[in-house]
């Protein structure tokens, strides 16, 4: 089983955890940050982090 998506609907493509998701998650948890793809459609939250 794979642990990578290659319909990430992450909106940070420029990440290099991007598609990656056991990656992305471990390291979010780690960060106490809750990853896009379990959130809210909120995407003020990162129009913010572009900045």
């Amino acid at each position: 089983m794979s642990c990578n998506n290659e319909r990430c609907t992450c909106p940070n493509i420029k990440c290099i955890r991007h598609g990656k998701c056991c990656e992305c998650i471990n390291h979010h948890m780690e960060n106490g940050v809750t990853v896009h793809c379990m959130k809210d459609s909120d995407l003020s939250y990162w129009e913010n982090v572009k900045k």
